[in-house]
């Protein structure tokens, strides 16, 4: 029996149980820590924009339009990630802490599982590149998603009150 086609949902249910943990302990945030997470996501885009530009127009007008309300939905999804994120200082250290809900683990989840599903659907493109509509859309969605998350987490972590000693 090939268990390769089982991987994908391997690797799915690893991440589900490493974000549950999340929703039990809380962990320090460092402001830095954000501002890295998007410096890479910032040279992730920058590479995908290159490979765009080596394999040539592929997306019409109307591409550019569903990839740009993609990138918009991604915002409103980070937003609503970026609620369901428990922000606090610890009472002892000072530090700041975020601990994941329950919510937003399953959003986290249900966005993981679009591509594997639209896989499973056949609905990826089959060109060779790998570049099509339906993987541009998803990337600008989860892009816009952490993207407005880290912004806005980042401005939740300079809004937390300070603790006195």
């Amino acid at each position: 029996m090939d268990l390769k086609p089982f991987i994908p949902y391997l690797i799915m249910g690893l991440v589900v149980l490493m974000l549950a943990r999340r929703t039990h302990k809380a962990r320090r945030v460092r402001s830095w820590g954000v501002f890295i997470v998007l410096g890479l996501l910032t040279l992730g885009v920058g590479a995908y924009i290159f490979g765009h530009v080596m394999v040539g127009p592929h997306v019409d007008a109307g591409g550019w339009l569903i990839i740009a309300v993609s990138l918009l939905a991604g915002a409103g999804c980070g937003a609503y990630a970026a609620r369901h994120i428990h922000l606090f200082r610890d009472p002892q250290t000072g530090h700041a802490m975020s601990r994941l809900t329950l919510t937003g683990l399953l959003f986290i989840v249900g966005l993981v599982m679009v591509k594997q599903v639209a896989r499973q659907l056949g609905l990826e493109s089959p060109e060779a590149h790998g570049f099509g509509l339906l993987s541009d859309s998803l990337f600008a969605l989860a892009m816009g998603t952490v993207f407005v998350r880290q912004i806005l987490m980042l401005r939740r972590l300079r809004a937390l009150p300070v603790v006195a000693d």
